[in-house]
């Protein structure tokens, strides 16, 4: 077996998921190879990786993204079946071996997906700042806790850049888990959930250029169902998808601010609507992290994401706009076939 972790420049975070990584590691009755697949090139990175000793291997990529890392990572090793997490999680010490006892148990699975739950920070947490990281039910195969049969991956393609460009721009760690996913279901088998295969994430605190950064990444939800036309959720559900469908109404409508009358009127509501509705799913997350905090808080920490909310909604909003045109005019190119 196999642990591939890519990882950018934060040697600190790393060193304390490998050790999680090795617990989980040595409760295995065979080796496990860990792989740490160095795509930012920094010094501590290796030294962090060389001084575990061999139960360590250290490779560096092409600095092309994560998913690119983690294919490097895959074809370093032989193993029959291979485990990614990422450089800040923290692995449950059954973590391995819970994931192979399920895969023993449906030999016709590809893989399986196992729960990531938060972790609070040592340290105080910026509740308006707050990032989390959750996945209780499935269906996200996020690569923070997925579990792949080797021959799997190798008949889906392994991870691949949802657009055909693949312009620097777009080397993103968004959708590439999901993608993998779907094509794994479709190339090899189902793709099993299991919560009792558990790892940890931590709530970051995030500054408002990385908030925004991640909004932008809604351009390739076009893409993905391009790709995937089932997967992301019909108009018919709209709570499956309200944030992004209220971002979404909050871009079309905010023109409208510059006019008056009624349409500046329809802005202003679209928009609020997009901020209430965003600022209820962080509160969401936040409750599901176990972050308790006193009513007087939560407001006071409402009113101070408002602004950014207001522009991720925007931002967001505008991006998944951009991305539906630009895949249907053929300005944005879109992946053909299962493997590159």
């Amino acid at each position: 077996m196999a642990v591939v972790i890519p990882t950018r420049n934060r040697p600190q975070r790393l060193a304390r998921s490998l050790e999680r990584v090795l617990a989980a590691a040595a409760q295995v009755g065979g080796a496990v190879e860990v792989v740490v697949v160095d795509d930012g090139g920094d010094g501590g990175t290796r030294a962090v990786a060389e001084a575990l000793g061999g139960g360590v291997r250290y490779l560096r990529s092409s600095g092309a993204g994560p998913g690119a890392a983690r294919n490097a990572g895959v074809a370093a090793s032989s193993a029959p079946v291979v485990a990614f997490t990422d450089d800040d999680t923290e692995a449950d010490p059954a973590w391995l071996v819970r994931a192979l006892a399920r895969l023993d148990a449906e030999p016709a699975a590809a893989a399986v997906e196992g729960a990531v739950l938060p972790s609070l920070p040592e340290s105080p947490l910026d509740a308006a700042r707050a990032r989390v990281v959750d996945n209780r039910s499935g269906g996200a195969f996020l690569t923070a806790n997925l579990v792949v049969r080797r021959a799997a991956f190798d008949a889906a393609g392994g991870f691949l850049p949802l657009r055909a460009d693949a312009a620097p721009r777009w080397n993103v760690p968004f959708r590439e888990d999901t993608d993998l996913g779907l094509r794994l279901e479709r190339a090899a088998g189902p793709v099993v959930f299991d919560p009792e295969v558990v790892v940890r994430h931590p709530v970051d605190e995030v500054d408002l250029r990385g908030y925004l950064r991640t909004a932008r990444y809604f351009e390739l939800d076009a893409a993905l169902q391009r790709l995937h036309p089932q997967a992301l959720p019909p108009l018919r559900r709209p709570l499956a998808r309200a944030r992004i469908r209220t971002a979404v109404l909050a871009a079309l409508a905010a023109p409208g601010a510059l006019r008056a009358g009624r349409a500046r009127a329809v802005a202003a509501g679209a928009l609020a609507l997009a901020v209430g509705v965003q600022q209820a799913q962080v509160e969401r997350d936040l409750a599901r992290a176990g972050l308790r905090r006193p009513r007087a808080q939560v407001v006071s920490d409402i009113v101070r994401r408002t602004p950014r909310c207001a522009a991720w909604a925007l931002v967001a909003g505008a991006s998944r706009v951009a991305g539906v045109a630009g895949v249907r005019a053929g300005r944005i190119p879109v992946r053909t076939g299962e493997a590159a």
